[in-house]
């Protein structure tokens, strides 16, 4: 699943609203609106933590739910193990 649909169908599960979002985490509603469109396709560790915290879930949990999303650690070993094997 994307961030984009992880944010959007948490966030609706749970009745919340990208302000319920915002005035739990601080993230300018114009930037969950971008995540939540997948205009923006990273996310950094203190956003994915603010936004799994307002959720209710854990960052781990909720990376697991983004493992299709490029910036997640587990995206990342698999490119650098995916280098080290092209060596």
């Amino acid at each position: 699943m994307s961030i984009s649909n992880a944010i959007k169908e948490l966030r609706k599960a749970r009745n919340m609203t990208q302000g319920d979002i915002y005035r739990a985490t601080g993230i300018e509603r114009s930037a969950l609106s971008r995540y939540e469109s997948g205009k923006i396709n990273d996310m950094g560790v203190n956003n994915a933590i603010k936004i799994a915290r307002a959720l209710g879930i854990s960052v781990e949990a909720f990376w697991s739910l983004c493992q299709d999303h490029d910036g997640s650690p587990r995206a990342k070993e698999k490119g650098a193990d995916e280098e080290r094997e092209r060596k």
